[in-house]
């Protein structure tokens, strides 16, 4: 919430929600080399989570969409927890997520009918978020993990501890789900370092971006696997 007061003036000026008026030194966070981090209104914490799905950073899709719903809702005392419902991995790649969550029963572990509902009546499940919290951007476009790895960059790995590290430590053994090998790496390193439970990771979840061509390949391959943690989950649950 820190960051939002600290960006609040900023907001309330922009009249109209696009990469001109978003993408600007009003907005920066930080920079390095070829780097930007930017704000974006991503405040709420569902720490009553059972599971965490993690993606490497908001893209700007899901920066935008926002600051379209907090500029809506902007009144309403519970407008961070509506952007993150709203916002969280919408665009294509939240179809195909239900879908893989629903395939390897994830519903019925948290008896629902189906992982759409995770999005709104049954947010309180869910605590979506991204190792990098805030939209990270090299050379103006969606970083997705690589050249140069978070590990490798002083900018990133800060953000890395001071937000994702602190929120999972406030949570109580939740399933995370990362999506995409490089999430994967990531966590498995802070697990090493005792920061997270390897236990409770999904590993071998596919990036459901439809940028991903290997995506249904990688979920077979992983399918039954994933299916299997699961249902070791509810047995123990």
């Amino acid at each position: 919430m820190k960051l939002f007061k600290k960006y609040e003036e900023a907001i309330k000026h922009i009249n109209e929600i696009n990469r001109k008026s978003l993408l600007v030194p009003d907005f920066l966070i930080g920079k390095e080399d070829d780097l930007e981090v930017f704000y974006a209104p991503f405040e709420y914490l569902n720490k009553n989570a059972k599971v965490v799905i993690t993606g490497i950073t908001p893209g700007y899709i899901q920066m935008e969409n926002a600051y379209k719903s907090f500029v809506i809702n902007k009144t309403n005392k519970n407008k961070f927890k509506i952007i993150k419902d709203s916002s969280s991995f919408s665009g294509p790649m939240r179809k195909i997520l239900v879908r893989y969550l629903d395939e390897i029963k994830l519903n019925e572990f948290l008896e629902i009918n189906s992982c759409e509902s995770l999005f709104n009546e049954n947010s309180s499940f869910l605590h979506s978020t991204s190792l990098l919290k805030y939209p990270v951007f090299k050379n103006k476009k969606n970083y997705t993990g690589h050249n140069p790895e978070i590990f490798s960059s002083i900018l990133l790995e800060k953000i890395l501890f001071e937000y994702f590290v602190k929120e999972v430590s406030k949570l109580d053994n939740p399933i995370i789900i990362p999506l995409g090998k490089a999430v994967e790496k990531v966590l498995l390193n802070l697990s090493n370092k005792g920061l997270i439970s390897k236990k409770e990771c999904l590993f071998g979840f596919p990036h459901p971006s439809p940028a991903n061509g290997h995506r249904e390949k990688q979920f077979r391959e992983k399918k039954q696997e994933l299916c299997s943690i699961i249902q070791s989950k509810q047995k123990h649950n």
